[in-house]
């Protein structure tokens, strides 16, 4: 939940929007009259495309609601972002099945057996 609550707020800076917004205003004050507004707009959109990137990429995307991403596979839904905007030969119609971990009757996909239980993950050090 932690991994997942961070990859929908803190990577667009959401809990510092504000802050960033009152920092752009600053600075766009500041350098009103030393830059043209060429170079004031192009600070701003990245500015912009930090806090949202979604709505500079696509600005149809302000107005649509959509559920937010987690980017953790087993809580998002399958979207257009899985589906192959142009024909694909029937070749490659393998690298769009998904990969199954474990085998109709619940057991360890023999294939990757090895590698998924080789790994062993340390638990992250906290520091006080």
């Amino acid at each position: 939940d932690a991994v997942a609550n961070f990859l929908r707020t803190d990577k667009n800076l959401a809990s510092y929007r504000r802050r960033a917004m009152t920092h752009q205003s600053r600075l766009l004050w500041r350098y009103r009259r030393s830059l043209i507004p060429e170079q004031l707009l192009a600070s701003t959109i990245c500015m912009t495309s930090i806090l949202s990137p979604k709505l500079v990429s696509n600005p149809r995307y302000a107005m649509l609601r959509k559920q937010p991403r987690t980017h953790v596979g087993p809580t998002d839904r399958l979207d257009c972002v899985y589906t192959p905007r142009r024909r694909v030969d029937a070749a490659f119609e393998s690298y769009f099945r998904p990969t199954l971990i474990t085998d109709a009757g619940g057991q360890l996909n023999p294939a990757l057996a090895d590698d998924l239980l080789d790994a062993r993950y340390e638990p992250a050090l906290v520091m006080a």
